[in-house]
């Protein structure tokens, strides 16, 4: 099996300037397929890296499985990333696969299969791995179901072509079954807990560390979108000057603070400014990924605010807010971001802060309480963000308005957050049935 290494390449574009991308380097040189795809394609950085990470593991495989025809090698192939090619059963022993899941099977097969898509079209040499067969009769009764779903999803489907195809891929993703469960949410018994005790260093407390969790538990934001937060983003809330108006902006559309000079059109000019890139754009261990929202045109072009429920939590960060900015004051930070690295012992004090960085800071908060860290348990990062949206829900806000606060483009998408758990949905069908006066009911029949 030959040697493949992850890497970072820098590709001149047509601009006249250049770009990074991932690659793979082989003991052949640039695996350079994969580069024209990218630059063709355009993907997503965290998409390209897991696309990078399919074909990696495609071409381990095919290192020790050479010979096969293309058809059967991804066929086989498939069959071992599902299953795992660790075992003493496997001729592929080497590789170390792991079993994947099955919404992992599916993702790879669909991304290596637009991958080969690139490559047939581009030489016509070539034999597809997994090509379009035609479809059964049974095929074409659930595409025609998946087509008409879609098309009453799109805001102009009337207009598209009512005709069903009759191709499938020969190869094709597994069937899952859809799952009803409750969103993962920290429990807000035992935040205040967190907070006062959790949030501790060698320092005193760690003040940043209750900020950024006060934006994911008491304002509903992504962990991920707080490292995109300027110190002038944060401002005195205009209705209720005891707290805070905190709003969160595009790290590349959005226009930059007031207190810049009025040169720079947007952040991502600001930022190259400071010899930044935004950091959703990167695919170094800076990187903080950006889902995009329903901007709110308020809080500025591109930007939305944040939503403090319940109002005492803008109140309480204002005040933390405040502390932490009297904590790095002294400290020399040559960028625009708000949360900052405090440990002068990394030799990076004052850098953007990163997110494993933080999140190992807020696992060992949670630890210190007593709680484990499991998602599970909704004590890792994102379980903040499940807990506003379940106490949105509780308080029988109108879906429109947990959509508006939540940043969700569709209304759709908060249901994951606001779902019951079993003991809520227990305690709800105790209450109705007491409102229903019915008669306690006799089992005496039953031996």
């Amino acid at each position: 099996m030959f040697a493949i290494s992850h890497v970072l390449i820098l590709v001149r574009v047509d601009e006249g300037g250049q770009r990074e991308m991932p690659a793979l380097l082989t003991e052949h040189g640039l695996f350079l397929p994969l580069v024209r795809y990218f630059i063709h394609v355009d993907p997503s950085p965290a998409k390209s890296l897991k696309i990078r990470h399919y074909v990696a593991e495609m071409l381990r495989y095919w290192s020790v499985n050479r010979g096969e025809k293309p058809v059967e090698f991804f066929r086989k192939f498939k069959y071992r990333w599902q299953t795992g090619a660790a075992s003493s059963e496997s001729v592929d022993t080497n590789l170390g696969w792991k079993a994947q899941s099955f919404e992992s099977t599916n993702n790879c097969i669909r991304e290596l299969t637009a991958f080969f898509d690139y490559l047939v079209a581009s030489n016509s040499d070539l034999i597809h791995p997994n090509p379009l067969v035609k479809a059964t009769s049974a095929d074409r009764a659930i595409i025609r179901v998946a087509e008409m779903h879609k098309r009453s999803s799109a805001l102009l489907g009337h207009l598209w072509d009512g005709s069903t195809r009759n191709t499938v891929r020969d190869l094709r993703g597994i069937p899952t079954a859809a799952h009803v469960s409750s969103s993962p949410r920290f429990p807000d018994d035992r935040f205040e807990e967190l907070l006062a005790s959790g949030f501790k260093t060698r320092l005193g407390n760690d003040y940043r560390g209750m900020a950024m969790t006060l934006l994911m538990h008491g304002g509903g934001l992504r962990a991920s979108e707080l490292f995109h937060l300027y110190i002038d983003d944060v401002f005195d809330d205009p209705i209720n000057p005891d707290s805070a108006f905190v709003r969160i902006c595009h790290p590349a559309l959005s226009a930059p603070p007031d207190c810049y000079p009025g040169k720079y059109k947007n952040r991502a000019e600001l930022l190259k400014a400071f010899d930044l890139q935004p950091r959703h754009q990167s695919y170094r261990s800076d990187r903080a990924g950006f889902k995009g929202a329903k901007y709110e045109t308020e809080a500025g072009r591109y930007c939305f605010a944040v939503h403090w429920f319940e109002p005492e939590f803008g109140v309480l960060f204002k005040r933390i807010w405040c502390e932490y900015l009297a904590r790095i004051v002294g400290i020399h930070r040559n960028h625009p971001y708000a949360f900052i690295n405090l440990d002068c012992r990394s030799g990076d004090e004052g850098a953007p802060l990163k997110q494993d960085r933080f999140n190992k800071s807020h696992q060992a908060a949670v630890r210190r309480i007593g709680l484990a860290v499991k998602k599970e348990l909704g004590t890792t990062l994102h379980g903040h963000r499940h807990a506003y949206g379940a106490r949105l829900r509780k308080a029988n806000l109108d879906p429109l308005i947990i959509q508006r606060v939540m940043h969700h483009r569709s209304i759709l998408s908060q249901q994951v957050y606001t779902t019951p758990d079993l003991q809520e949905i227990g305690r709800q069908l105790d209450v109705a049935s007491q409102a229903l006066n019915a008669k306690p009911k006799r089992w005496d029949w039953v031996c």
